[in-house]
């Protein structure tokens, strides 16, 4: 582990970051920059991200001591954690536009060169850049780039001969941050209304990814792929005003609660994995209502079902004469850690 900065190190970084010089040229802020950077704790990563924030906001006292109290408002955990709490702040004062780009980063593996081109085409396919002025959508996508560049969130990795940039990468810390904050998505996900594709893979964690109740919204979803992931119950008032008829990939839903109702919504899907596990949120017999509906799903070709559960209500014994799949069925999987009665049923 690298010897954190001292404390003069620490505020020549922070001013460099922050003000772009090596030291404060203002006055009113010296005393609380330096209560900043000391709150750092030496970690030139988040020296470096939070003096970036501080570069592209206002120079307001009140701004500033804010800053200060969100820090110390962190709880106090060990250095990684530590750091995901203060780097938080920059991920929190984004932009609305720049939100969904930054944490689109933490898709790509850790360590890998991203090639600019590739980022650019990926964040216009899935509507994150919208039009402005005369620009075309590639110019307004690199400079949301570099914003997000000028933030420290972002690492230019090479250039190309005409100066431009060639290649980016994301600092370890920064990508656990956009798969610490993935982890529940916000409700202003529905805003983006041209995303087909929804890809979230928690590498190095088991929680499972909340979805907002908005998702229902999302009329142009096609894939939903993710390590785990919870999705609430449709509105209750909404029978005809969702549909998700475009929607045909669902990976790995947890305790989805697979009713009528939301069978009506998701009218074509073809492949269909879900979780049901009694210590995860939702469960609630859900799986009762999952294998009693199945065959609603006229258009599912692939269907894999991991069960665990400690308890099968004994008053569903007789379920699996109920059971009915769909004759467009081609793949099936069942993988079941329950109590040997459930296995019989299965």
């Amino acid at each position: 582990m690298k010897k954190p900065l001292d404390e003069d190190t620490s505020w020549e970084l922070f001013c460099k970051k922050a003000f772009q010089q090596e030291n404060c040229p203002y006055p009113q802020l010296e005393k609380v920059g330096k209560e900043i950077a000391r709150l750092c704790s030496g970690l030139p990563l988040s020296t470096v991200v939070i003096g970036g924030l501080l570069l592209n906001s206002t120079r307001s006292l009140q701004f500033w001591e804010n800053v200060v109290r969100n820090i110390k408002s962190s709880p106090i955990a060990k250095e990684k954690e530590e750091s995901l709490d203060i780097l938080s702040l920059s991920y929190n004062h984004l932009p609305p536009h720049l939100k969904p780009c930054f944490l689109y980063m933490g898709a790509f593996k850790e360590d890998s060169e991203i090639r600019v081109s590739k980022i650019i085409k990926l964040w216009i396919a899935e509507g994150f850049v919208r039009p402005k002025g005369a620009q075309i959508l590639e110019e307004v996508a690199e400079g949301y780039l570099k914003e997000l560049i000028d933030r420290n969130l972002l690492s230019i990795r090479n250039h190309r001969h005409n100066g431009k940039i060639r290649s980016c990468g994301v600092h370890d810390l920064v990508r656990d941050l956009c798969l610490k904050v993935v982890s529940k998505l916000p409700s202003s996900v529905s805003n983006m209304w041209n995303m087909q594709s929804l890809i979230v893979i928690l590498y190095r964690s088991a929680r499972v990814v909340v979805a907002p109740i908005e998702i229902w919204k999302m009329r142009q979803l096609r894939h939903v792929k993710c390590s785990q992931i919870y999705v609430p119950d449709p509105p209750p008032r909404s029978n005809g005003l969702l549909m998700m008829d475009n929607l045909q990939t669902l990976t790995r839903a947890v305790n989805l609660r697979l009713s009528e109702k939301v069978c009506k919504i998701i009218p074509n899907i073809k492949k269909l994995h879900i979780d049901y596990d009694t210590s995860l949120k939702g469960y609630d017999d859900s799986l009762i209502e999952c294998l009693c509906n199945l065959d609603c799903l006229h258009k599912l070709e692939s269907l894999k079902l991991s069960i665990k559960v400690g308890r099968w209500p004994t008053q569903d014994q007789e379920l699996h004469k109920m059971m009915r799949f769909p004759v467009s069925l081609n793949k099936l999987s069942l993988r079941s850690c329950a109590r040997p009665q459930l296995n019989k049923i299965l």
